[in-house]
């Protein structure tokens, strides 16, 4: 499965945002809502910093899979 059978992003739906593909959901909301404190707890040898700058390179590289993306 790649990228694009998951996300999409039109300037039609949500301003161009990078969404969950057939919803209007921002890929950004998805990552907002994921919690660290489980994972952090079951790996205490990872800060808290290192897992969220995982998690923003993760976005980040979803994101670059659209370059015509408003946000």
């Amino acid at each position: 499965m790649s990228v694009h059978d998951v996300l999409s992003c039109r300037l039609d739906t949500m301003s161009g945002a990078v969404v969950i593909k057939r919803s209007r959901v921002p890929v950004d909301t998805l990552f907002a809502y994921l919690s660290i404190e489980e994972f952090l707890e079951q790996f205490p040898t990872i800060t808290r910093s290192e897992a969220e700058a995982v998690l923003a390179a993760a976005l980040n590289e979803l994101k670059n899979h659209f370059p015509h993306r408003t946000s």
